[in-house]
């Protein structure tokens, strides 16, 4: 029942198949427990996304709007997530007095199956309605490719040193400045404004939680980050000081929350 796409990068190893695996299957988990279809699908596609991420392979234009969202549709027809062929509600008149209720939906006729989405073909209308689901991510998905990398803004800022070594030379005697490969870690200055951006992220998810009755803690983020796995808010915390314990794959994690609707984790009452 639990089948990856046979179409996933030759590449991928064994460990991130397992990995993905498991998040498609604890994001099935939730559609059992009555979690809304959109939510569900969004958090497929990240599943995915991450996946690709992990393998180093590039999030073009034409994989997240096409490839990836095939996958996503591909898995909710398969886990009954939505039904294939779609349908659409019943669109005759009833009669009060007839003696048989008709069923409230019907098949969308195969003429209007005018396009594909993953291995299946649908109509049109029905391909813009799932991937409406899909928007959101693929926007900030899309954001965090033109993010630059850690080791790209290390290499501004040491040529920003360098230009000033000539004018710092002549009053500070015996200056030199020795070349190194790139760091693994960011440096100072860097590691400052990423703790500040993922500061400023965290306050600003927090603020729109209160002003839909939710008080948000580090802690309820971690365990949406990962749950059953981070039951405290040490990740969390670690996370925002761009702490070394915290690596590229807990960033995605911790962000996926951020990126969502609060009410969508934790329904006010």
């Amino acid at each position: 029942m639990h089948e990856l796409p046979a179409d996933l990068p030759a590449d991928l190893s064994d460990y991130a198949r397992k990995r993905l695996l498991a998040g498609l299957i604890r994001a099935h988990s939730q559609w059992l427990e009555k979690r809304d279809l959109a939510q569900c699908v969004r958090d497929s596609y990240d599943v995915f996304v991450a996946a690709l991420k992990d393998a180093s392979c590039d999030l073009t234009s034409e994989t997240l709007n096409e490839t990836i969202a095939g996958w996503v549709y591909d898995w909710a027809v398969s886990h009954e997530w939505t039904p294939y062929p779609p349908v659409i509600r019943t669109r005759y008149s009833v009669s009060l007095n007839a003696p048989t209720l008709p069923p409230a939906f019907e098949p969308i006729p195969e003429t209007e199956f005018d396009t594909t989405l993953g291995k299946r073909k649908i109509p049109s209308r029905h391909r813009r309605e799932f991937m409406s689901h899909l928007e959101s991510r693929i926007a900030h998905w899309q954001a965090e490719e033109l993010m630059p990398s850690e080791s790209a803004s290390d290499g501004k800022i040491c040529g920003q040193v360098a230009d000033l070594i000539p004018k710092l030379s002549p009053s500070i005697p015996n200056l030199s400045i020795a070349t190194s490969e790139p760091r693994d870690d960011p440096a100072p200055q860097n590691k400052g404004l990423i703790a500040e951006e993922r500061s400023a992220l965290l306050s600003a998810f927090k603020a729109k939680g209160r002003t839909l009755g939710i008080k948000i803690t580090d802690e309820m983020i971690a365990k949406a980050a990962k749950p059953g796995k981070w039951n405290t808010r040490t990740m969390v915390t670690w996370w925002k000081r761009d702490d070394a314990h915290c690596k590229p794959p807990h960033d995605r994690l911790i962000r996926s929350v951020l990126a969502k609707d609060p009410a969508s984790l934790w329904p006010s009452k």
